[in-house]
């Protein structure tokens, strides 16, 4: 069973492919820098699995920062704009929910 909380990510998914996403900033060519940009990233993922309405509003660059054990600046580094990472956090969740259909796991969230 798939549970409603990805049924309504997925319509959601297909609804938001109506406007251009934003380019994708690459993160520092570092390994830490890149990890930092896929612990933000899980962080905002995390995020939205655990709100009660799907409000995008709610994805702060604090809130994501604060989750991922990192410092905002940090996110700004990799994510310029909120557009940026919100589109970073629904690529995310679009894998997600192909790894649910396709009966996978999803990936696991990193932690430091």
């Amino acid at each position: 069973d798939v549970p409603f909380s990805y049924v309504l990510l997925t319509v959601t998914i297909v609804a938001s492919r109506q406007r251009k996403p934003a380019p994708i900033r690459q993160p520092r060519a570092t390994g830490e820098g890149r990890a930092d940009a896929r612990r933000i990233i899980a962080a905002g993922s995390e995020l939205v699995h655990g709100f009660d309405t799907w409000n995008w509003r709610d994805l702060t660059f604090r809130s994501v920062a604060e989750r991922a054990g990192v410092g905002e600046r940090t996110v700004y580094r990799h994510f310029p704009t909120e557009r940026h990472l919100h589109d970073a956090v629904m690529q995310r969740l679009e894998s997600e929910a192909g790894d649910l259909v396709r009966g996978r796991r999803p990936r696991p969230t990193s932690r430091r």
